[in-house]
């Protein structure tokens, strides 16, 4: 890179490997799935706007109940819609070019390897509540 240094000036690289592109859901329940673990529902299938506005109506009159000493409680936020939502995408094609950049590990066993930290956390965490 040292070598490149006029080349790299000003630019943003993003380094990764080959993830698939899914909701951020979808991408950490991959994680999970092999222990048994299952997505609660499913996407939202109503367009984004009118989930939007219909939870940020109910977070406001959540707040409005609240001061009358109410609590509502709330199952989805207006921002953990957005997150639910968002397509986390990432490319590494310009740093290929510019680099010669290949990722160290396929995704196929870059999964494997952090199904496995799951696992070991896992163990981790359930001897931890014995």
């Amino acid at each position: 890179m040292q070598a490149k240094s006029e080349l790299v000036g000003g630019k943003g690289y993003f380094l990764g490997d080959d993830s698939p592109q899914l909701s951020h859901p979808r991408f950490t329940f991959q994680f999970f799935e092999p222990f048994g673990y299952k997505l609660h529902g499913r996407e939202p299938t109503a367009p984004f706007w009118l989930l939007y506005l219909v939870l940020s109506l109910q977070f406001y009159l959540a707040l409005f109940l609240r001061l009358l000493g109410v609590k509502m409680q709330i199952p989805l936020s207006p921002a953990n819609l957005k997150n639910v939502c968002t397509t986390f995408t990432f490319s590494h094609k310009k740093f290929t070019n510019d680099f010669d950049y290949k990722p160290l590990r396929s995704w196929e066993e870059s999964l494997e390897m952090i199904r496995e930290e799951t696992k070991e956390f896992l163990e981790l965490i359930k001897g931890a509540r014995r």
